[in-house]
């Protein structure tokens, strides 16, 4: 018969130090969860800092910077209007272009300097502002010689050759403004109020960005929900529960927020077309009349076939008092506009501060509960020695 050796007994103080594979599986999970809750936050809250800012943005610049350009366009044409209409009417040689046509021209500069301060087209912006300011100087020195020359002579026939040279200077003035206005003007005028919010939360980079670590961090909180339950024969961990909860309200009000601001910022979209369309209309109103005024001068005192090589036709001008009466009434509905929106942007603005308190606010409390939710369980696996 062959001897058998005895088979030694295992350690038990052995197989309670050896590593345990649950125990080291939760703390992995613990890590997990708390960094998962922390970056939802932080990208929670960038996203929605974005579209917040977004809003400033075009509430301090967009807007401002838009608006002044629509300003300067126009009393850069009812400059134009003052000029020809003193000249038209003989006062020229009285008392020179007059007193609107000075505040026109001191309006036009006072908006292009504003419009340097919030310019948001540029360098090329700059640019442009700097060509026109430099055409505005231009086009007033050539209207001061028309005066002048209809004031020394007392016939506002001599003021004429000026100003045309002027209207030729106002005329590329006015083109560049026109350029400008639409540059400046872009970043407002988008074609829907979905365009206004470069981080829109159906925008698919930012929609990945804030919701892709959200699914996946909630599919964490499930499977360690399935762990404890399956090794612990726990139906159910409240604060991992309440960790979950968390996570998904920091998501929601993020996305809810975003499209929040969306809507806030339609009837802003509203307002600011209105606005500048009208502004539109006082212009194209008043440069009627200045051509029509241009086109009587240019026939009186240039009775040619060509009109002194011009294209020119006879135009019939406006009577005096309707067109007054009609910029009127389009400036006080444009002054409700421009007011309904800057009052509707503040609206929009309003609030984020604590929104933006609140989403990390969701997702500390969603990483506190996580880790203190998964304590017991390892302090289980330690002290306990279950494998």
């Amino acid at each position: 018969m062959t001897a058998t050796a005895p088979v030694a007994a295992a350690d038990p103080s052995t197989e309670a130090a050896a590593p345990s594979n649950t125990a080291r599986t939760l703390r992995r999970l613990r890590v997990v969860l708390i960094v998962g809750c922390v970056l939802v936050g932080a990208l929670g809250s960038l996203v929605f800092a974005a579209g917040h800012d977004e809003i400033v943005r075009i509430g301090q610049r967009s807007g401002p910077a838009a608006l002044q350009t629509s300003a300067a366009y126009g009393a850069l044409v009812s400059a134009q209007q003052a000029a020809v209409h003193a000249v038209r009417t003989r006062t020229v040689a009285l008392g020179g272009p007059g007193g609107d046509y000075q505040n026109d021209i001191a309006a036009v500069n006072q908006d292009l300097a504003d419009l340097a301060g919030d310019n948001v087209a540029g360098p090329a912006g700059d640019d442009r502002i700097r060509t026109v300011e430099g055409l505005v100087v231009t086009y007033n020195a050539q209207v001061e010689q028309a005066a002048a020359d209809g004031q020394q002579s007392l016939q506002a026939g001599m003021a004429v050759p000026d100003l045309w040279y002027a209207t030729v200077v106002f005329d590329q003035a006015e083109q560049d403004l026109r350029t400008l206005a639409s540059e400046e003007q872009a970043p407002v005028l988008a074609p829907d109020s979905l365009s206004w919010l470069h981080w829109h939360w159906l925008h698919r980079p930012a929609a990945l960005l804030w919701l892709l670590p959200l699914v996946l961090l909630l599919g964490f909180f499930a499977a360690t929900q399935l762990l404890v339950r399956r090794r612990f024969r726990r139906l159910l961990s409240i604060r991992l529960a309440a960790a979950a909860l968390c996570v998904l309200a920091a998501g929601l009000l993020c996305g809810i927020s975003q499209r929040a601001l969306d809507q806030a910022l339609s009837p802003a979209h509203r307002d600011f077309q209105t606005s500048v369309a009208l502004a539109g209309q006082q212009a194209t109103l008043t440069g009627r009349a200045a051509e029509a005024d241009l086109s009587a001068l240019v026939t009186r005192f240039c009775p040619g076939t060509g009109h002194c090589g011009t294209a020119m036709r006879p135009l019939t001008a406006p009577d005096p008092q309707q067109l007054q009466a009609q910029i009127v009434a389009l400036r006080k509905r444009q002054d409700v506009s421009q007011a309904h929106f800057r009052s509707d942007i503040r609206a929009a603005a309003g609030g984020g501060t604590a929104r933006l308190v609140l989403i990390p606010g969701l997702a500390a409390a969603a990483a506190v509960l996580a880790g203190t939710g998964l304590r017991p369980r390892i302090d289980e696996y330690r002290f306990e020695g279950r494998p």
